[in-house]
């Protein structure tokens, strides 16, 4: 078991076999869809705080996706003033 993401939701059974430890997938799955969010301006409040997050979010994915639509070319120009 050297899987760094999925051992710890494996448990070796003494005949080598693996099996799925469904406690630690039970005890993991409490934590789903919870966020930590770390931040040193005392004057937000936490829901602004997701509201900004959830924000900034959108902005990446929108970036993501203008700068996957858009085609780069590489032109040399040479300019001869001496």
């Amino acid at each position: 078991m050297t899987s760094r993401r999925y051992g710890k939701y494996l448990r070796k059974l003494k005949s080598e076999e693996l099996r799925i430890n469904r406690a630690a997938v039970k005890a993991h799955s409490r934590r789903d869809g919870l966020w930590v969010i770390r931040n040193n301006d005392e004057s937000l409040s936490a829901e602004n705080l997701v509201l900004a997050y959830k924000q900034l979010m959108r902005v990446e994915d929108a970036w993501r996706t203008m700068k996957s639509s858009i085609t780069i070319c590489i032109a040399i120009s040479y300019s001869h003033f001496m």
